[in-house]
């Protein structure tokens, strides 16, 4: 089981790298959900999602390093962004 998180763990790293190059994400990627906060010892024992992201063998690795990847584990990153929203619609209504 663990190889296999593993292994989507480099996976995900993978194809953040190659959505931070399709955009220029100069902001950075995020990667939110419920799993991220149960994956964070595996994450940071192994770093296989940054070593993954990076692209060490690729021409790109230097823009990569520009583009900051973050991995928010709040639970309640959803509900707000939800409250943000509603206060943002409620001062526009006014």
């Amino acid at each position: 089981a663990h190889e296999a998180v593993v292994l989507f763990l480099s996976i995900l790293g993978q194809e953040c790298g190659n959505w931070a190059l399709r955009s220029l994400a100069k902001g950075g990627v995020y990667i939110a959900g419920g799993i991220t906060p149960r994956l964070m010892p595996i994450i940071s024992q192994t770093g296989c999602l940054g070593t993954a992201y990076l692209h060490k063998a690729s021409r790109f690795t230097d823009v990569l390093n520009e583009i900051p990847l973050k991995l928010i584990t709040d639970g309640n990153v959803g509900l707000m962004g939800a409250c943000l929203y509603a206060q943002e619609q409620s001062m526009l209504k006014r």
